[in-house]
């Protein structure tokens, strides 16, 4: 991780006084934690926690109309791992099969096949 780009926003939040987010890897906190300059400035430190079926179900309805049901939702956790990303990518590409389908529902069989499509890539 190159730090100096993150000196560089400490010095836009000087000179602005506007509040920046970080998002990044496990490692940022312990970068940020290494420079007191920028460690003082930290005003809050989110943990994210993996990705929950009932966040998946809640997910799906809002972003994009579907009805997911249980037994997918679970699928969908294991196959992307609690991971938020794979979550989305999984889900935009059921979004375009029940679309193509003219249904909105999403079941574990649709899950199973778009995730060999999608993840492929993936043990």
């Amino acid at each position: 991780m190159h730090v100096g780009r993150i000196e560089d926003l400490r010095d836009i939040h000087d000179e602005t006084g506007v509040p920046i987010v970080l998002i990044g890897e496990r490692e940022l906190h312990g970068v940020l934690g290494e420079r007191r300059r920028l460690w003082s400035r930290v005003k809050q430190v989110v943990e994210f926690e993996p990705v929950a079926e009932e966040d998946v179900a809640i997910l799906a309805s809002d972003a994009a109309g579907l009805n997911v049901d249980p037994e997918a939702c679970a699928l969908i956790v294991k196959k992307a791992d609690g991971d938020f990303r794979l979550v989305w990518t999984l889900l935009a590409g059921l979004e375009k099969v029940a679309r193509t389908r003219q249904t909105e529902l999403v079941d574990a069989k649709m899950v199973n096949a778009i995730a060999k499509k999608t993840l492929s890539w993936r043990r």
